[in-house]
């Protein structure tokens, strides 16, 4: 039975059920039953040919015919355990989940399941559940989400969207997405024949940001682009694996405080490519997290344009052949602000520029630097790379290079082309003549490897005073007493260097330390 009250003015309400006739129905308002000639139903509705008075009480019995032995799930109620819960009928609670098999997918990787899918996809409740049984579905056009639901597998690497020269699935500019443990798989992977497909493509725009996404426990395989994402938004992707592609992620546009973790990523240094790419431009992007993941044999492994605040933080990026991370302006927005922690990067081939890189050009006032601290970077045996870490462009300023190990490296471990910048504590090992290659009011101390300088301003502090070295006696900048300039071209019979007898600018300096000729 449905029970109201009238008001006096309506006439028409809604049942939980479609009682099909007039015939299944029995009416009572205030107790007293209403003939058949004073309402109609369409569909749910039950409409009164005179609204019922104000504050009567209206029941509404629905009747249904079945065979013998029988009922029907709309009848029957469903009550769950605990304190406080709700019943609902059979027929809802089974709905709150959808299974493609109920739409005719067959499964057998034979069968074109593709319209059986986009039914089911169709039919699922906004944040309903669609499961996929551990088969492997063969679709031959790419599937469309447009509202808030989840697409549930049986398990990580069970069964399969098997897509058939095409795309796996489109999520059209909608939040509250989550798709779990599933495989999406191109039947021809992309490192066997180039492709254009791209596994999850989410759709987005400055009006339209799609947010709070959940992709866990999926592994997408053989697309050119895994995973590309319009303006995300507050997302998460946790143990998504994906190979024999040429990107991983690919997030364009707007994208903010978005988490990378316990994930794997891997392509083929031959086709080029990025593992992970965040590209703010024409809007700058901010707040990633990049963690506990694995991307290898890409010629970028992450590649980071016109975003800012991003933590890269105990990852292995492996057998990379460009650059391990490369950070860019776009003339525009700066890019910045990066902290790279406790990573394993390895660069591999014969083309590498940088295990890390930023090019700013561009000022801002929220540029803070980048932090890389605690990171293993070198070349396998048999590669080569130019530089180990290298911040260079107008503005890659304020960076804060600390305890790093850096080997292998045929320019420079450190090359630091404009400063102010902090370079304390590095190990570096690689076979050249000058490790560390600085510029501007740097602090540099407790370092391994040789230090290059490109002007006065350039000391590492010891105690209390500053360490220099330079082929002239300093003439430009402010020193104390105590203060002491090596020269970089001794010689038999000369002085080691200069010492700062009285603190000035450039103060009063004095020949120490005579060479036997």
């Amino acid at each position: 039975a449905y029970n109201f009250t009238g008001n006096g003015s309506t006439t028409a309400f809604v049942l939980g059920i479609v009682p099909h006739s007039e015939n299944n129905t029995q009416v009572y308002i205030d107790g007293v039953y209403q003939q058949k000639d004073g309402y109609s139903l369409s569909g749910s509705t039950i409409t009164f040919s005179v609204a019922p008075p104000n504050l009567s009480t209206i029941e509404v019995m629905v009747t249904a015919s079945l065979a013998v032995g029988s009922t029907s799930s709309d009848l029957v109620s469903y009550l769950p355990a605990g304190t406080g819960a709700v019943a609902t009928t059979v027929q809802t609670k089974l709905r709150e989940s959808v299974s493609v098999k109920d739409f005719g997918a067959v499964g057998d990787g034979i069968a074109d399941d593709t319209a059986a899918i986009q039914a089911a996809i169709n039919a699922t409740s906004n944040g309903g559940v669609l499961l996929f049984e551990a088969k492997n579905y063969k679709i031959s056009s790419q599937l469309v989400i447009n509202k808030a639901m989840t697409l549930q597998g049986s398990a990580q690497y069970v069964g399969a969207l098997l897509c058939v020269a095409c795309s796996g699935i489109k999520i059209e500019s909608v939040s509250y997405v989550q798709i779990k443990n599933l495989e999406i798989a191109a039947a021809i992977r992309h490192t066997v024949t180039p492709n254009s497909y791209i596994g999850i493509d989410v759709e987005g725009s400055t009006g339209l940001r799609p947010s709070s996404h959940v992709y866990k426990d999926l592994y997408i395989d053989g697309f050119q682009t895994a995973y590309r994402s319009n303006f995300l938004w507050s997302s998460v992707f946790n143990n998504v694996k994906s190979d024999f592609g040429q990107s991983g992620i690919r997030a364009d546009n707007l994208s903010v405080n978005n988490m990378v973790t316990n994930c794997s990523f891997s392509g083929d240094l031959s086709s080029g490519g990025q593992g992970i790419r965040l590209e703010g431009s024409p809007v700058s992007s901010e707040g990633w997290v990049i963690s506990g993941s694995l991307v290898y044999g890409f010629e970028i492994a992450i590649y980071i344009k016109a975003t800012t605040h991003v933590y890269i933080d105990n990852n292995i990026l492996d057998f990379c052949g460009v650059y391990g991370v490369l950070i860019l302006s776009d003339g525009l927005n700066f890019g910045g602000n990066v902290n790279i922690r406790g990573n394993y990067i390895a660069m591999s081939g014969s083309g590498g520029d940088s295990a890390i890189s930023n090019t700013n050009t561009v000022s801002n006032s929220q540029n803070r630097g980048c932090i890389v601290s605690d990171n293993q970077i070198l070349v396998y045996s048999g590669s080569t790379c130019n530089y180990g870490i290298h911040m260079q462009g107008a503005h890659a300023i304020n960076n804060i290079i600390v305890n790093n190990t850096i080997k292998s490296f045929a320019i420079s471990d450190i090359l630091c082309s404009v400063g102010p910048d902090i370079v304390t504590g590095n190990q570096c090992q690689s076979s050249i003549t000058n490790n560390i290659n600085l510029s501007g009011s740097s602090i540099v101390q407790n370092n391994i490897g040789s230090i290059a300088f490109k002007e006065f301003s350039q000391y590492q502090t010891l105690g209390q005073n500053k360490v220099t070295w330079s082929y002239n006696i300093p003439t430009t900048g402010t020193w104390s007493n105590g203060d002491i300039c090596y020269k970089s071209n001794s010689a038999a019979g000369g002085n080691i260097g200069w010492a700062c007898t009285t603190a000035g600018t450039p103060g009063t300096w004095k020949t120490f330390g005579t060479i036997s000729a």
